[in-house]
């Protein structure tokens, strides 16, 4: 169920990564499935390391708890970041409809 459930999310946002990157962050086409690259390539090469820790020193659980903080730690930062830029973009936008 949580695999699928992580198989979803990933596949979801990758399918809307481009137009938020062109759309919204105004990269070009090029720049932005260059980024969406780098992305994917990124979630795979960590699955691998997760793998490898797991099978080679801390055991299941332990490796997914430790990633688990990662990700939370991780995930906090870009969301006020991201925030920051949307409000930024978005008063830009009415300042060009006056």
């Amino acid at each position: 169920m949580n695999q699928g459930l992580a198989t979803l999310a990933f596949f979801g946002v990758n399918v809307n990564l481009v137009l938020f990157l062109t759309r919204v962050l105004g990269q070009s086409n090029g720049d932005a499935a260059n980024n969406v690259s780098k992305w994917t390539g990124t979630v795979y090469m960590f699955s691998l390391i997760g793998a490898f820790l797991s099978d080679s020193f801390w055991g299941r659980y332990k490796t997914c708890a430790i990633f688990q903080a990662i990700f939370v730690l991780v995930s906090r930062a870009p969301s006020r970041i991201e925030s920051e830029i949307l409000v930024e973009a978005r008063s830009e936008q009415l300042v060009a409809d006056v």
